[in-house]
């Protein structure tokens, strides 16, 4: 289909509008061994939760009138259920987003609301008598796939390994359950369930996991993320090359960020140096400004989450003697001359109870209360997540 398309607008029989390609691209041109089939990453998560999670809800929540309910779509009395169950989802930190109704909000989900669902909503929300036998089958030979997809892996040496996380077995597993999905769609529901996501998924992800490892590192997720920072960038500037214009403030951005954080620059030089949205803070959108995130930066790509508390007078004093200690056990000669002569400074030293490294999921300390006891009820039944230092406790999720 790819080399179809391009022809057509090589040979300016279609325009490069209507079939989303300029032509024949210059990677499989030069190179021999590129081939158009697996050489462009798959959009996994735009094809999974728009393409298809999207539809099947959909056909599952279609609109009917009367009292005759058609097959294998839910019927209003368990519509009834669903909205009363998502009544009493109560969330933590890290989901970010509320739940919102599945019934009544569905058209209106964006990506992480699908997501959402798919992962953790869906378990409460659709257990047990809401979907039939069939459609039931189906939702969680979807569901596995596609977390399997979705969700970031550490890759053992090993890949063969009994105890591996990403072998051969649990490849083939989630390339079976979503052929296993795709031939009960066809059995059962309308054709235009068989959409062309549904078949470059079953075609493709298979392989492109195989070659470049597990897909949920190369997903498009950030780009949902950043997309808003990179709008606003250029929306008061007349260009002709937004992407150029939006580089050039990058590199800036990266270099003034350098400049204040280089050793080698004086104190007043570090002082006197602010960032664009310091000069301009209204100017374009900070994807991490706002209540939830503090002000600073970080070369490393650590970020502090929440509001900080200041230390003061014997708690200062500790946290000092303790980032001291660290730094002499991590070999920080430099950085250990200069904590020992704090004392002699004006020093301000904020606490912080949640971060997000780079690289790692969300970290939280000892003292974030929510991520001690984390639960909810569901009719009558409590859910309890105890979370301390990263080590997660299986939810029990009652009878």
């Amino acid at each position: 289909m790819q080399h179809q398309r391009a022809k057509l607008v090589e040979d300016a029989k279609a325009s490069a509008q209507k079939s989303g390609c300029m032509g024949y691209s210059e990677f499989p041109r030069i190179l021999s061994y590129v081939s158009y089939s697996d050489v462009w990453e798959l959009p996994i998560y735009h094809a999974g939760l728009y393409g298809i999670v999207k539809g099947f809800m959909a056909f599952l929540l279609s609109d009917y009138s009367g009292s005759n309910c058609p097959e294998h779509v839910i019927p209003k009395k368990l519509r009834s259920l669903m909205r009363e169950r998502g009544k009493k989802l109560r969330l933590t930190a890290e989901f970010g987003r509320p739940y919102k109704c599945i019934v009544d909000s569905f058209k209106s989900y964006q990506l992480v609301d699908w997501l959402h669902f798919l992962e953790t909503f869906s378990l409460f929300v659709l257990r047990h008598d809401i979907l039939g036998s069939v459609m039931q089958e189906l939702w969680d030979k979807l569901r596995s796939a596609l977390l399997h997809y979705f969700r970031i892996v550490v890759v053992d040496d090993d890949l063969l390994a009994p105890g591996s996380t990403f072998n051969n077995d649990v490849r083939h597993q989630a390339q079976g359950n979503l052929l296993r999905y795709a031939s009960l769609v066809e059995q059962h529901l309308p054709e235009s369930l068989l959409t062309y996501n549904l078949h470059i998924l079953v075609c493709r992800l298979y392989k492109q996991e195989e070659a470049r490892g597990c897909t949920a590192t190369c997903g498009e997720l950030w780009v949902e993320r950043g997309i808003q920072h990179v709008k606003s960038n250029v929306k008061y500037r007349t260009t002709s090359c937004p992407e150029k214009l939006y580089v050039h403030d990058l590199l800036v951005d990266e270099a003034l960020s350098t400049l204040r954080h280089d050793d080698a620059t004086s104190a007043c030089v570090r002082t006197a140096v602010k960032s664009f949205d310091e000069l301009v803070p209204k100017y374009r959108a900070n994807i991490r400004a706002g209540p939830m995130y503090d002000t600073g930066d970080d070369v490393t790509g650590t970020q502090l989450i929440g509001k900080g508390t200041k230390l003061k007078h014997g708690a200062l004093t500790d946290a000092v003697q303790h980032v001291t200690q660290y730094l002499h056990r991590m070999g920080q000669r430099h950085w250990t001359e200069m904590m020992s002569g704090v004392s002699q400074q004006p020093l301000e030293i904020c606490s912080y109870t949640m971060a997000h490294k780079r690289g790692d999921e969300l970290m939280w300390s000892v003292a974030h209360r929510r991520a001690r006891t984390r639960f909810f009820t569901a009719q009558g039944h409590l859910l309890w997540m105890p979370h301390y230092t990263c080590q997660l406790q299986e939810p029990d999720l009652g009878p």
